[in-house]
C-alpha cells in the first residue's frame, strides 16, 4: 500500500502483541455497546421513486448510531492506541519507522487512520480467518433467525 510516495510495509507482531491488540479492540467494542438490529435490514432494491436504494437503506437510525458510537469507542481507547503503537514498531513507510515521532510531523497525520487500520488488519485478521470460514459453512440464516427469536 502506498502512503504518499512510499510503500507501507508491515511485519506481523508477536502473538502476545497481536492478541493484546485484539483484546483491546474487543474491549472497546464492548464498551461501545454495539447493538446491530439485524431484523431491520431488508432487501430494499427499489424505493418509492424507483431508485435503487440497496440492501442497507433499511438499517435503523439506532443501528447506525450504535455502530458510530462503537467506532468512536475503539478510536478513543488509549489501550487500543498503545497496542497499535506496539504493533507499529514493525511497520515502515519507505525507510521511516511508524511510531509517535512519525506522526509528530503534521504532514504525516493525514495518514494516521489509513496506517493504523492496516496495522490492525494485519495483526487481528489472522485470529478470525478460521472462525469466518467455519461460520460460512454453517447455516447462518438459521443461526440469525434463531438468535432473533430469542430477543
Amino acid at each position: 500500500m502506498k502512503i504518499g510516495n512510499n510503500e507501507l510495509r508491515i511485519t506481523p507482531s508477536t502473538f502476545d502483541e497481536a492478541i493484546d491488540l485484539k483484546d483491546a479492540v474487543e474491549e472497546a467494542i464492548n464498551k461501545g455497546n454495539l447493538n446491530l438490529d439485524l431484523s431491520s435490514i431488508k432487501d430494499v432494491s427499489d424505493g418509492e421513486d424507483g431508485e435503487d436504494k440497496g440492501p442497507l437503506s433499511s438499517v435503523s437510525n439506532e443501528t447506525v448510531t450504535s455502530f458510530v458510537k462503537t467506532l468512536l469507542s475503539v478510536d478513543m481507547s488509549k489501550k487500543v492506541r498503545n497496542c497499535l503503537f506496539v504493533c507499529a514498531e514493525r511497520a515502515v513507510v519507505g525507510t521511516e519507522k511508524i511510531n509517535k515521532d512519525f506522526f509528530e510531523k503534521v504532514g504525516n497525520r493525514e495518514y494516521y487512520y489509513e496506517i493504523m487500520f492496516e496495522i490492525m488488519k494485519v495483526n487481528i485478521s489472522p485470529f478470525f480467518k478460521g472462525l469466518f470460514s467455519r461460520l460460512l459453512t454453517t447455516d447462518m440464516a438459521g443461526v440469525v433467525k434463531n438468535f432473533l427469536k430469542r430477543k
